[in-house]
């Protein structure tokens, strides 16, 4: 009886693990089929859809630029004579950055030169009075009066065809100038080449640095010609004085009288040498500021206009990107910006776009290459520590923000063939449902899209081989739960 019951036991126990097994079996069954929703159709990737924030940077390379930046010139054509500053220094508003000799210092100079000849020739009378035949000192100073005058006119004719030159330059600037503003029309009209156009105004310059050049050189033949004619005055008074010296009885005394007058020349052209030293023309600094280029040196002529240095204020500063045509395109007046340099610490700032430009820089390197950018000015309202003009910083233009939108990845959009836009979504029998989306905002992968609802399944794509294009309006799919 026992041995019975225990065999009905092991039956017992045989039955119900197949039993189990079975169930289990029927259990995983439908687990993989609960893994998908829909039972049949292509399997899908699904997104379900719900409204969030969506932002988009654009990180570029900046370089501080300062908004009040100075180049100081002089007026006339002069010479250096000090640079007391070095690039790099700190300079206050009025502060003497360069001087030069000044325009006042070549009449002191021709006084000079004078007086050295009337000394010259005071000296020489006084010599040559006792010991010397009157006839002989006559016959000298004749030969220097013959070459002084043979100088003069020689030098008349020089400044004669050098006033006609200028005359010819004058008109032939005319003509360039006309023909310039002519240039000028055409290119704006977009019928000549900005090289042409470009080409046309430096002729202009060029002529204009002729023309100043060729009036610098009426100007120092004309100063030689004034030393000539006091020359000729001195030799011809010495001359003169001679003459009467054989028939004037007080001639002793007028030696005496020279002497005097020797010591009262060199006197005065002590005083005159004194003041041109102190004479000098000051370039001083229009603004507290720093140095920031110096174009030319001590001893160097220069001429009107020309470049002396530079002076930049960095109290107000803003940034300078150049970004190319496709980061423009992102890029909108009034984005916010965050600003970042990175020294010995980090200086970290912020801004907003401020203008950007209307055309397209071209710029050719050295090497050749040709460079195509457009710039765009960000204003920096907050900076934690100052920064100088030139310096390179990294800036990030926030492009895109947006709060309470539905955001879809670009790769689920498709077009039609006249360029309308359109997603899948699962519909309630799941099947591929076609609807129409349009483009509010995008990045590079993402966008901002009108016509579609929170809680949607939208398709984003396919799991098997394939592309989304190749689904059906209405076909049957399965996607994971």
């Amino acid at each position: 009886m026992r041995k019975l019951k225990k065999s009905w036991m092991i039956i017992g126990l045989v039955l119900i693990g197949a039993i189990s097994f079975g169930a289990y079996s029927v259990l995983a069954k439908q687990n993989e089929v609960a893994a998908y929703v829909g039972s049949e159709g292509k399997i899908v990737e699904v997104m379900t859809l719900e409204k969030r924030s969506l932002s988009d940077q654009l990180s570029v390379l900046g370089t501080m630029k300062a908004t009040d930046k100075r180049s100081l010139y002089i007026e006339t054509a002069d010479e250096v004579m000090s640079l007391p500053y070095r690039v790099g220094d700190m300079v206050k508003k009025g502060d003497v950055v360069a001087t030069f000799k000044g325009e006042s210092s070549e009449g002191l100079m021709r006084q000079i030169d004078q007086i050295d000849l009337q000394i010259q020739n005071a000296e020489l009378a006084l010599s040559e009075a006792l010991d010397v035949d009157e006839e002989e000192q006559i016959l000298k100073l004749e030969a220097e009066l013959s070459l002084v005058q043979k100088n003069q006119a020689e030098l008349k004719g020089s400044i004669q065809t050098g006033e006609d030159n200028i005359d010819l330059i004058k008109k032939e600037l005319m003509q360039l100038q006309s023909q310039a503003e002519a240039n000028e029309a055409l290119y704006e009209e977009g019928a000549l080449s900005e090289k042409a156009y470009e080409d046309s105004k430096l002729q202009v310059q060029r002529k204009e640095t002729e023309l100043q050049k060729a009036q610098e050189t009426i100007k120092t033949l004309e100063n030689q010609k004034t030393v000539l004619d006091k020359q000729k005055e001195s030799i011809s008074y010495s001359i003169s004085e001679l003459k009467g010296k054989a028939s004037d009885a007080t001639y002793q005394r007028n030696a005496k009288k020279n002497s005097n007058d020797i010591e009262v020349l060199k006197s005065k052209k002590a005083s005159l040498q004194e003041e041109l030293d102190k004479v000098a023309v000051e370039l001083k600094s229009p603004m507290d500021g720093w140095i920031s280029s110096i174009d030319v040196e001590e001893g160097q002529s220069v001429s009107a206009q020309m470049p002396i240095l530079s002076i930049v204020q960095n109290k107000e500063m803003l940034v300078q990107a150049d970004l190319s045509a496709e980061e423009v395109s992102y890029v909108e007046v009034g984005q916010k910006c965050q600003i970042e340099y990175w020294g010995k610490e980090k200086v970290t700032g912020e801004g907003f776009v401020k203008r950007i430009a209307p055309s397209v820089v071209t710029e050719t390197k050295s090497n050749g290459t040709v460079k195509k950018s457009i710039p765009v000015e960000i204003e920096i309202t907050n900076l934690t520590q100052p920064l100088i003009d030139g310096m390179e910083v990294d800036v990030e233009i926030c492009t895109l923000e947006k709060e309470n939108v539905i955001v879809v990845p670009k790769t689920a959009i498709q077009s039609n063939e006249v360029g309308k836009y359109y997603v899948y979504i699962v519909d309630e029998s799941n099947s591929a449902k076609k609807v129409p989306v349009s483009i509010v905002e995008n990045t590079k992968e993402q966008a901002v899209v009108e016509g579609l609802k929170e809680g949607e399944n939208l398709i984003i794509s396919l799991l098997e081989e394939g592309s989304l294009n190749e689904l059906q309006d209405g076909e049957a799919v399965r996607y994971s739960k």
